[in-house]
């Protein structure tokens, strides 16, 4: 169970002649083949709740606000959380 690091090792384990099971767990939610990995959901709940935080205060001190969350090389959390926090603003 893991990203694409350890599913990649498991692969080099896979072709060894060991038996595998993989499991995609990644907040990035960027491996290939699958629609939405562990943990994918709860890291777009936590950076919606941030940026509904910040929204009212950004509104009502005429300010622009920044949220940074992660994806390596992919943007599925912001991309994702942006949509459900109503702002897409990049």
């Amino acid at each position: 169970m893991g990203g694409d690091g350890t599913l990649r090792i498991a692969k080099k384990l896979f072709d060894d002649g060991v038996p595998v099971v993989g499991v995609p767990k990644t907040i990035d939610n960027d491996i290939r083949g699958t629609d939405v990995t562990f943990g994918f959901d709860t890291a777009v709940e936590i950076a919606t709740e941030g940026i509904d935080r910040i929204h009212s205060t950004a509104q009502s001190h005429h300010r622009v606000m920044i949220v940074e969350v992660m994806g390596r090389t992919a943007g599925w959390i912001a991309l994702h959380a942006g949509i459900a926090g109503g702002e897409m603003l990049f």
